[in-house]
């Protein structure tokens, strides 16, 4: 049996080993950040609509406790929506 052969044996990751992760690490990635893109435009647009129907709510809350009169900006003669 080679003794010299045992020896010089190492027990590692060679650089060819280790370049393949980075790159399947770095594909992973990239794909992985295109799927959250996606997620977050997805969250807003549902943030989005939650707010919408909450003001629809607080519109028609507003109106029942008021007697059917919409909010107003201004003088009461000339009714206008403000940025609600």
């Amino acid at each position: 049996m080679n003794q010299t052969a045992i020896i010089h044996r190492r027990s590692g990751f060679t650089l060819v080993e280790i370049l393949v992760v980075i790159v399947i690490f770095a594909i992973l990635t990239g794909i992985t950040s295109m799927a959250f893109g996606k997620f977050r435009e997805r969250a807003k647009s549902i943030v989005s609509a939650n707010n919408m129907r909450q003001w629809g709510h607080a519109l028609v809350i507003y109106t029942s406790d008021n007697n059917g009169d919409i909010p107003y900006e201004g003088d009461r003669d000339r009714v206008t929506w403000g940025n609600i």
